[in-house]
């Protein structure tokens, strides 16, 4: 999924920026009759939504200018080879970097481009390299600052999420590993003592991830923070950190070590993964470090981002991350919060205890803030259910949120604000009657009926299908869409075995009926419906094909399967010829 990259992930309070929204892919006009080519296919497998969901949200990566932009560090890309393949820059005028294990069995090298040679050129032939699968440059992103009058206060925040209630539920029964990816962290903290592990500094390539900053600790012990009548208490005193140094002590981050840092958490036996940065633009290859984190049932949680805008941010818009924004103490919106489409839950983020990595009890605010309680409390369900899904996790925490509406979701707050008294008590979502995921098990759909499901969790994709047994003009609808979802519908055929993309039906945002038309050829087809925004909702949505024959043209010579054939020109001259 090349897109465009992050010029800045800013832990915290966020550095306000005016970003473009990014180009929506795949609208189509609904009373056009779609006949553009085929140019997807999908190997059938039981991955197949992932990959239709990365094939959807994917955007090519904007090629730059002549020269290098000022943020990309030491001149370096980032090239992830297809498998089997190897890579030779000798005709580039490139050479590779030394990289971790964790980047060398993922196939990704790191190439510098040297400072006679035109980065923009080079990077474009990259990403036309026949053997390379992506190609994005190395970003520097940046931390936010830190306050300098460190004090405490009351944790206001734990009655209002309803942490003592949940703290009554127990904390189960496995240990817990919260990766914390962020500036380090202080393990000589007296309110964390015990609950650090052993983790890795990518900044300095070692085994010392102390943080130089502060930020990272903070985040830590508003997860973590012991129970030992010290300070402040955190929300889960029974998980351990695994910290993992991105960030160096003025807070810059490269877009290398933050993908290090993800698959450090998965080979390093993470549970959960709190990111409490973000920026406006996505990553490929964070993206897919995310989808691999999920694929191995680890939780990511990410801060919304603090520039009080409704511009997607990364990695919390990425469909496998839980997007947390932040409320003060009367439930309002933080004024610095983010919005969108792309928001799942709220947690307090206005006044939050933490300490810094001077053992100084601070106040501070941010979704910085935020994202970590969503982590404590995820922590917590997983120590009472090791064997849930990710998005099982995910949707017990959004089901159990305090709706602050009248409707099921909103922009601002998501499905409401984070209890983690509920959260922990849900059971799993219901799927008993949920449509499959995967196309091997679509329900049938018949001509003109309509059929009623829901879109059960997080990710979930329902696959129908459908069969034409001759030339017909096909209408999709669907109907009855809960305002909290923004369905899309991905038509596909059958193609010996393989799945190839018809069109996708996108035409409307959250709560708009969506239609799509198309003249088909015989065989077998499929629709996955799934939410633009991996959302889940209890109201019930209508799918309905609707078939009409279309009667073949009758030429002078009698031909009456060519009027669509490629070759139909070449067919009528041979025919009117003796």
């Amino acid at each position: 999924m090349g897109k465009r990259r992050t010029v800045f992930i800013i832990v915290g309070l966020l550095l306000c920026m005016i970003i473009n929204p990014l180009t929506v892919f795949g609208k189509t006009n609904a009373e056009e009759i779609q006949q553009t080519p085929t140019v997807k296919t999908f190997k059938e497998s039981d991955k197949i939504g992932q990959e239709i969901l990365a094939s959807y949200r994917k955007k090519p990566i904007k090629i730059m200018a002549s020269g290098t932009p000022f943020n990309i560090k030491n001149r370096k890309i980032m090239v992830k080879l297809k498998d089997g393949k190897s890579f030779d820059g000798e005709s580039l005028g490139i050479k590779k970097t030394t990289v971790p294990k964790s980047l060398q069995k993922r196939n990704i090298i790191v190439v510098k481009v040297p400072s006679d040679k035109d980065f923009s050129e080079i990077l474009a032939k990259l990403q036309k390299d026949p053997n390379v699968l992506d190609a994005e440059p190395d970003y520097t992103k940046k931390l936010k600052e830190l306050p300098q009058d460190p004090y405490m206060r009351e944790q206001w925040y734990l009655n209002k999420i309803h942490m003592p209630e949940a703290w009554a539920l127990g904390f189960g029964q496995s240990s817990v590993v919260v990766a914390v990816l962020d500036s380090g962290v202080n393990p000589n903290i007296p309110d964390l003592q015990g609950r650090i592990l052993k983790g890795y500094d990518f900044v300095n390539n070692d085994n010392d991830p102390n943080d130089d900053n502060g930020h990272g600790t903070m985040v830590a012990s508003i997860i973590a923070a012991n129970a030992n009548n010290i300070g402040g208490v955190g929300l889960n005193w029974k998980v351990q950190i695994l910290p993992v140094k991105v960030a160096d002590q003025n807070g810059m981050v490269d877009e290398e070590d933050l993908i290090n840092g993800i698959y450090y958490a998965i080979d390093h036996g993470a549970d959960i993964i709190n990111m409490s940065l973000g920026g406006p633009e996505a990553s490929s290859l964070e993206e897919d470090a995310l989808w691999e984190a999920y694929n191995k049932g680890l939780v990511s949680v990410a801060s919304a981002g603090n520039d009080s805008s409704s511009t997607p941010n990364y990695p919390a818009s990425y469909d496998t991350v839980m997007s947390v924004s932040a409320l003060d103490q009367n439930d309002r919106l933080a004024s610095f919060s983010n919005y969108g489409n792309w928001i799942d839950l709220a947690a307090p983020g206005v006044n939050i205890l933490a300490v810094d990595k001077d053992d100084h009890y601070v106040l501070d605010d941010g979704t910085s803030f935020s994202a970590p309680m969503v982590t404590g409390i995820a922590a917590m369900i997983k120590s009472h259910h090791p064997d849930w899904l990710p998005n099982q996790i995910e949707w017990a925490i959004e089901k159990g949120t305090d709706k602050l509406g009248t409707i099921e979701w909103n922009d601002k707050n998501g499905y409401g604000r984070l209890n983690a008294y509920k959260a922990v008590l849900n059971s799993k979502p219901d799927m008993t009657s949920d449509v499959p995921d995967d196309p091997s098990h679509a329900v049938e759909l018949e001509n003109g009926v309509p059929l009623s499901q829901k879109v059960n969790a997080p990710l979930d994709m329902d696959f129908y299908t459908f069969h034409v047994t001759a030339s017909a003009k096909i209408t999709i609808d669907l109907q009855n869409v809960s305002s909290t979802l923004d369905l899309v519908g991905y038509i596909l055929k059958d193609d010996g075995g393989n799945l190839t993309e018809v069109g996708v039906m996108d035409n409307g945002a959250r709560g708009v009926n969506e239609s799509f038309t198309f003249n088909a050829d015989a065989g077998t087809y499929y629709v996955g419906v799934f939410d633009d925004y991996s959302h889940w909702s209890a109201q019930f949505y209508q799918i309905k094909v609707l078939m009409q024959s279309v009667t073949p043209e009758i030429n002078q010579n009698g031909f009456s399967d060519v009027t669509n054939h490629w070759a139909k020109d070449e067919i009528m001259y041979l025919g009117s010829t003796e």
